[in-house]
């Protein structure tokens, strides 16, 4: 059993409701969102916001560039780049707010964070949906004019390396105003990359659990998926039980009770409510290995900040017997 699926002792029927963990500090967005190497290529060019919905007047054109001078960083695949601006054509220096970004795509998710530890002198910064970002504010020298500062941001989702570079708005031109605009859209492109990725992933491959419960039924659990989810999203999950024990299970009953409708599955199932799928199973052997997968998207319903599944377990028309919830934590938009 993972560290993040707790045991459930509830009834079956009773409905799931939220009571999240906080996860882990590191790995989250490695593990949800597992590389493909630059096939992604072809999402890229999607994942920049509108410039109105940002807070800025205009965006340039995304360019995509395949060849780089410097730097050059193991795993690179390509670039793409757009400028943020409150007047289209701002010149390198202009008198108003700007956002220079560049989205860049490597092989894996450590060649991301190679490109993340050179750029910035900030420290590293690990957002609650596992996001790795860093930041800067400087006061650079242009012609004499040292005036005006700048700030820059730099952050890793999956295998994406995000970085962007502006000035605020006059008079007073804040660094820290420049960081949080900049901010914004990197929040924006880091949605858009996880709802990219759950919307084409395959099923989440799920180790089986090793040994066998002291009590009850010899029947063990686990449940593989992701913990960070945007609302509203499809996201794919897998279920795997096995018979530990010497005896021979005449029916096994598997249940999956969510808010919302599983969407899609790798086999068909039974329900007698919207909330919840069966799945029923004859004659499970010793050693007889059950793997299930689903999509299904998380709303939001009482807690604001996540919501989870429940996966409950009856053997031989006896009362729950044993079950895992998963808690998923939503993304901040």
């Amino acid at each position: 059993m993972r560290d993040e699926d707790k045991p459930s002792t509830r009834d079956c029927s009773v409905r799931a409701h939220r009571a999240p963990r906080r996860c882990e500090r590191h790995g989250c967005s490695r593990h949800t969102m597992s590389a493909n190497g630059c096939e992604r290529a072809k999402l890229m060019m999607t994942v920049f916001p509108t410039a109105r919905t940002v807070g800025f007047n205009t965006r340039s054109r995304v360019r995509h560039h395949t060849t780089r001078r410097y730097p050059y960083w193991p795993g690179w695949c390509a670039d793409w780049t757009a400028t943020y601006a409150d007047l289209p054509d701002q010149k390198l220096r202009p008198y108003r707010a700007f956002a220079q970004f560049k989205v860049s795509l490597y092989k894996t998710h450590e060649a991301a964070l190679v490109a993340l530890a050179e750029p910035l002198d900030g420290p590293t910064l690990v957002l609650p949906h596992g996001v790795l970002m860093r930041t800067r504010v400087d006061n650079p020298s242009v012609d004499g004019d040292a005036s005006r500062q700048v700030g820059a941001v730099a952050s890793v989702v999956g295998n994406v390396f995000i970085s962007s570079i502006g000035q605020g708005r006059p008079p007073a031109h804040y660094g820290i105003q420049a960081v949080r605009a900049q901010t914004r859209i990197h929040h924006r492109i880091q949605v858009a990359f996880t709802k990219s990725i759950s919307a084409s992933a395959a099923w989440p491959t799920c180790p089986v659990p090793l040994g066998a419960p002291e009590r009850g039924i010899k029947v063990v659990l686990n449940i593989c998926g992701p913990k960070y989810v945007t609302r509203g999203v499809n996201y794919n999950y897998t279920v795997v039980l096995a018979n530990r024990g010497q005896a021979t299970y005449g029916r096994i009953t598997l249940s999956v009770i969510h808010e919302d409708p599983i969407t899609r599955s790798s086999i068909p199932y039974r329900s007698y409510r919207p909330d919840c799928a069966i799945w029923r199973l004859a004659k499970v052997k010793p050693d007889k290995t059950f793997r299930v997968s689903f999509r299904l998207p998380f709303k939001q319903h009482n807690d604001p900040k996540g919501s989870n599944l429940t996966v409950g377990l009856r053997a031989d028309r006896r009362s729950c017997m044993g079950g895992l919830t998963k808690d998923v934590i939503f993304v901040k938009k």
